[in-house]
């Protein structure tokens, strides 16, 4: 019995970690850059959660970083975009836009779909910012709702 309630409170703790880091950050989910952060997270507690609590915790760390910068500069058309991308692109096939509102320069290209670790549709992408940005390379996984969220 011992055992079961320590592996109750191992695996339910990064998902406290979640709520903490959401409240912690909904004075100023205003943002953008914020509201990207604790998405990020969320997805990547999640996604590592299936992977071991050390792995959720990773996960959350790399989403917060990731949902970050996303967060920072995309608005709703560049977001719009990518999920058109993801959704209809061949895999290899590059997508470039400019946001008519920022100016800024978008370029994305999408992987194969393969299935994710709860059978959704997942896809690798690489996403560069401006003309000479830095390329990351990330993943997003279909919701059941039909969006695609960053994954990693």
């Amino acid at each position: 019995m011992e055992a079961l309630v320590s592996h109750r409170r191992f695996t339910l703790w990064p998902v406290l970690v979640v709520l903490l880091l959401a409240i912690a950050a909904a004075p100023g989910c205003a943002t953008k850059r914020r509201t990207g952060a604790v998405v990020g997270t969320s997805a990547g507690v999640a996604v590592g959660a299936a992977f071991g609590a050390q792995a959720a915790v990773i996960g959350g760390l790399a989403g917060l970083i990731i949902g970050s910068e996303i967060g920072r500069h995309m608005d709703k058309h560049d977001r719009h975009e990518a999920q058109h991308v993801l959704e209809h692109n061949r895999s290899g096939q590059r997508h470039d836009w400019v946001n008519p509102d920022s100016g800024r320069q978008y370029s994305m290209t999408p992987d194969a779909a393969y299935n994710g670790p709860n059978g959704e549709p997942c896809r690798r992408f690489l996403l560069r910012e401006g003309r000479r940005g830095e390329v990351t390379e990330q993943t997003a996984c279909r919701r059941p709702d039909g969006i695609w969220e960053i994954a990693s």
